[in-house]
């Protein structure tokens, strides 16, 4: 189809769109694929309503459409793709189900991004990877230094396959001091890795390649299994914390994955803690809702990261079955300088406080940052002040620290213990 409409086209000006669906599979994998099949149908359905009759639209397989259109008259590609989110973001109404999906548009033009079909797809695909790295509901235009960056992308993702075979990854600690007494109370395992050059990669780069190479499960468990050995090894009231990615939470085997890394350690399931992000929750909230509350049975803490930047946060909190909040750092930057900062900050507190949960501010990096923070009662720290990440986990004191009476109480007990406000 795409094929006979260039042929047509006869040297015309068009161009081709590939949408790319998000959020479809865990609607999918939740509701079903009754559900997923409509959902499809009246997406198809909106995109014909955002093109004219002589423009294509046409189904690639699983969650992804390609749109071919003429750009014979003024209007450009841009304005059909913002039309085509428009029309994509707007709720569905499915069997009682309100469900909402956004997309990612790639755009390539002929004849600048190829004179094919093929050559047209393929320049819109990498338009279209460019377009989710710059976040959600977004649309990019094809560029030739695209396949310049695929390239590299592809040459990291080998070395990342590789890497993961000889275990060439390690992991780097960051002490978690208490605010008041600077009694080290545990580590965060930190993944860092080096390619076969010798250069450092940043997680914030190779990571989110591990992610969609389906490589993170894998990876995921050997951080797991490793920090784990790790923390056996240290004074029994240390803890652990471990970031989960979103795609380890999709796994079915992640339960089993974590009872084989305490198992084969011997750590105590309350030395380990597990970061997870509202991002992660967000690609499927029902399902990691399960899995948290049976970590939560196996006596595993469970922290939400970067707490404060999300938009429903206040949410998690109240639904979730969490231990710790970890205040982002982009507020504890602006303690002593920044008025909005601050009362965030104390907020936090306070609301931990309320609910029985510990919490820990990051990214402290200067002693008057620390100064503020050691006001508040039974609050941790982490951030450079205290030590940057290293290979072997260093204690400035390996002092048992005393349990709070709130910290110390059943759960359902310290939701109604109430400490009395204090300032950030």
């Amino acid at each position: 189809m795409l094929s006979a409409r260039l042929a047509s086209e006869a040297g015309q000006p068009c161009a081709v769109l590939y949408v790319d669906l998000g959020r479809f599979k865990p609607i999918n994998d939740t509701f079903g694929h009754a559900v997923g099949d409509r959902l499809l149908q009246e997406v198809a359905g909106r995109l014909r309503r955002a093109v004219r009759p002589p423009d294509v639209v046409a189904r690639l397989g699983g969650d992804e459409f390609a749109l071919m259109i003429g750009l014979a008259d003024a209007q450009g590609p841009d304005s059909t793709a913002q039309r085509v989110l428009d029309a994509l973001n707007r709720p569905y109404a499915i069997e009682r189900l309100s469900l909402r999906v956004g997309a990612s548009i790639g755009i390539a033009q002929f004849p600048l991004a190829g004179t094919d079909p093929d050559t047209l797809l393929r320049s819109a695909d990498l338009a279209l990877y460019e377009a989710k790295r710059s976040g959600p509901n977004r649309y990019a235009f094809y560029d030739p230094a695209m396949g310049d960056r695929a390239a590299a992308r592809t040459s990291l993702e080998a070395d990342l396959r590789r890497a993961l075979e000889d275990r060439a990854f390690v992991l780097h600690y960051q002490p978690v001091v208490r605010a008041r007494t600077g009694a080290t109370t545990g580590f965060e395992a930190l993944l860092r890795w080096n390619r076969p050059n010798g250069a450092p990669i940043s997680p914030a780069d190779f990571v989110p390649i591990a992610e969609e190479a389906g490589l993170m499960p894998e990876l995921g468990a050997w951080v797991l299994a490793e920090a784990c050995r790790e923390a056996v090894r240290w004074p029994a009231h240390l803890m652990v914390a471990v970031n989960v990615s979103a795609t380890q939470l999709r796994s079915t085997c992640f339960i089993r994955t974590v009872e084989r890394a305490l198992a084969e350690s011997g750590l105590a399931p309350h030395r380990l803690e597990i970061e997870i992000t509202e991002t992660a929750v967000l690609e499927n909230r029902d399902l990691t809702l399960g899995l948290l509350r049976q970590l939560r049975g196996l006596g595993v803490m469970i922290a939400l990261d970067d707490f404060g930047t999300g938009y429903s946060s206040l949410s998690f909190v109240h639904t979730f079955p969490l231990t710790r909040l970890k205040i982002d750092r982009s507020f504890v930057r602006g303690l002593g300088q920044d008025p909005q900062s601050t009362a965030i900050v104390r907020a936090i507190i306070g609301l931990s406080r309320s609910l029985g949960l510990a919490v820990t501010a990051e990214g402290v990096e200067t002693e008057e940052q620390r100064r503020l923070l050691a006001r508040a009662r039974g609050l941790d720290l982490q951030g450079f002040l205290f030590g940057r990440p290293e290979a072997e986990a260093r204690f400035t004191d390996t002092m048992k620290p005393r349990r709070s009476k709130l910290l110390a109480a059943p759960l359902d007990e310290r939701r109604d213990l109430r400490a009395q406000p204090e300032a950030a």
